[in-house]
């Protein structure tokens, strides 16, 4: 059975576990400042869903429940949660998001469904492709689970 770094276990303010650094990589260049949100939110789907593919063992541990597992899932989730959260403030900020959604609710709620259904994927990759996860998450996140058809935008 394959553990967390020892790094990545015990008590206080941890510096990300080495296996988690390729995330923090994948998302900081997937997060250039000069796109918009819907330029954006593909690049991150696409960077999450292709860290799972590569470390699709460490998503399962991660995600496990297991009792070593939950501070560094926390410690993700949040770090994940921040990011998005400080992202749509900026948007917010820059009128190109509406303020009726808390910028904090709503990156709970994302990072929530990413990790859910990362960890879902992950036990069985062949329940849906990763073009599918990456559209079904951008989507989503773009448009809600009630998306315009493509024929009602004109």
């Amino acid at each position: 059975r394959r553990r967390l770094p020892r790094r990545a276990r015990g008590g206080g303010a941890r510096a990300p576990a080495p296996g988690l650094r390729p995330l923090e990589r994948r998302l900081e260049q997937a997060e250039p400042g000069d796109l918009d949100l819907r330029q954006r939110v593909p690049l991150v789907a696409r960077a999450l869903v292709g860290f799972a593919v590569d470390h699709r063992d460490l998503i399962q541990i991660l995600f496990s429940g297991d009792a070593e597992a939950v501070a560094v899932e926390a410690d993700v989730l949040a770090d994940l949660a921040r990011r998005l959260s400080e992202g749509r403030r900026q948007a917010v900020a820059e009128g190109a998001m509406p303020r009726e959604l808390d910028p904090d609710v709503l990156a709970q709620a994302v990072v929530g469904m990413w990790a859910r259904v990362l960890a879902w994927w992950a036990q069985d990759p062949d329940r849906a492709s990763t073009d599918s996860l990456i559209e079904t998450l951008t989507r989503i996140q773009l448009s809600g689970t009630h998306p315009r058809r493509d024929s009602e935008d004109a």
